[in-house]
């Protein structure tokens, strides 16, 4: 709780780097202009294409599955456990 979170999708082996990621938090795609604010996205693209979701702040609601999806490869998903810091 309170931490930024960093979720990190790579790419590896596809023929080229993927045009487009998507990232979604249980099924529902990330809107980056949400009012929750402090969400962000950093992709490098290469021979492996590297994609960071950060989340500033973490809050239970941030509890859940994320996904990415590369539009030329495919997606991954981790469920992620917002817990109190003093447990």
């Amino acid at each position: 709780m309170g931490s930024t979170i960093n979720l990190t999708c790579l790419v590896r082996f596809a023929p080229e780097p993927p045009p487009s990621m998507l990232w979604a938090h249980n099924a529902q795609v990330i809107n980056f202009d949400s009012p929750r604010g402090g969400i962000s996205l950093v992709t490098e693209k290469g021979q492996v294409t590297t994609s960071r979701l950060l989340i500033q702040k973490a809050v239970q609601s941030d509890s859940g599955l994320y996904t990415c999806t590369p539009s030329n490869a495919n997606a991954a998903s981790v469920r992620v456990h917002i817990l109190n810091g003093n447990e």
